[in-house]
């Protein structure tokens, strides 16, 4: 959770009144300065003290908008600041309608609020020229410092958002039946909870960017000969960019059997979390996931010889026409839970969605 930052400017001086002066033009005596008043201070400064020696305390809407860069506060920090002060105004009870025209704008092209109130103070030439990435608000110091002036409108293809962010993003794996990872969602923040039967149920929300992979398959050898990925960002306005970034991988004999490995690696690993799941649903006595692999444990002992052999051959029927070791071991196991039928799934069993899982059409 980000903390709150306070927008302080430097006290100039003090009038017969008793009034300070100040930097900033927002209501007060002074207009400008020299720098040789500011004796060596800063004109501006943000903490997270609430109070600052030798400043005055400034942090508003409007304020936040036009000095908070003068605080060497980041973009992406100054739409933090200005969220956290509407917030604190919506929960004092101020309503949209009690704002000024100007704090409507400028929480309008931060795009810190939905369409609905955007439309009432923007155009929608306004409203896409004031679009950007989201990447941006979590831009590390080094990164900002590489793209100098940067426009946040641009597509942030050169970025890398795995080291050149202040955060780091939240991933979620999208696998498909044939345990390709065939999409992967970024997302700023991911909140983790427990269901009844302790299984982690996770919460993804803001997405910052997604990549999804194609993957073209060598007719002769079955193996995966070439990927395709495609990365796209997600912009303030709540779409994803139409200018994407495509980079092609093509495999070597080598590292294409690696893919099929990681690949049948995914597959299994899907299909025992699934599995221990419908073991909990449908067990009585058995209601939580600890009992449940443990309950498991022999099965698993018995068949991990054959899961290690899977991972390097998959499915493939031998010489003879045998399935593989992995699918006689289940098809012939004694575990009496494969036989717990799937919930609303009519005559069809654990087992039954264990073996179409292994050998997947």
């Amino acid at each position: 959770m980000s903390t709150k930052n306070y927008l302080f400017s430097y006290i100039l001086a003090t009038g017969g009144s008793g009034t300070a002066s100040f930097t900033h033009s927002a209501g007060v005596d002074l207009d400008s300065w020299a720098s040789t008043d500011l004796n060596g201070n800063g004109a501006f400064m943000h903490s997270t003290y609430s109070t600052m020696s030798g400043y005055k305390d400034i942090s508003s809407i409007e304020n936040w908008d036009l000095y908070g860069a003068n605080s060497l506060l980041s973009h992406g920090g100054i739409v933090t600041e200005i969220n956290f002060e509407y917030n604190s105004l919506t929960q004092s009870g101020t309503t949209w309608s009690g704002l000024t025209l100007n704090e409507k704008k400028i929480l309008s092209r931060y795009f810190i609020v939905d369409k609905s109130h955007r439309d009432e103070v923007h155009t929608q030439f306004e409203q896409n020229t004031n679009d950007h990435f989201i990447l941006y608000h979590y831009l590390s110091i080094d990164a900002e410092k590489r793209l100098g002036d940067y426009n946040k409108s641009m597509v942030p293809k050169s970025i890398d958002y795995k080291k050149g962010l202040k955060i780091r993003l939240h991933p979620h794996y999208e696998i498909d039946k044939f345990g390709w990872l065939n999409r992967c969602i970024y997302y700023k923040d991911l909140s983790i909870s427990q269901d009844q039967y302790e299984f982690n149920i996770y919460d993804y929300s803001n997405p910052v960017l997604k990549y999804e992979a194609e993957y073209i398959m060598a007719t002769s050898s079955g193996y995966v000969e070439e990927r395709t990925i495609t990365r796209s960002w997600m912009l303030a306005s709540g779409t994803y960019s139409t200018d994407t970034k495509i980079t092609r991988k093509v495999y070597e004999p080598f590292t294409s059997r690696d893919e099929g490995r990681r690949r049948r690696q995914n597959l299994v690993s899907k299909l025992i979390v699934n599995a221990v799941g419908l073991i909990v649903q449908t067990t009585e006595g058995i209601d939580n996931t600890t009992d449940a692999e443990t309950d498991a444990m022999e099965i698993m002992k018995r068949i991990t010889p054959a899961i290690s052999e899977y991972y390097e051959y998959g499915a493939k029927k031998d010489i003879q026409g045998n399935d593989c070791k992995l699918i006689q071991e289940i098809t012939i196991s004694t575990y009496s839970r494969f036989d717990n039928w799937v919930p609303d799934a009519g005559s069809y069993s654990i087992r039954d969605y264990v073996l179409d899982g292994l050998d997947p059409q």
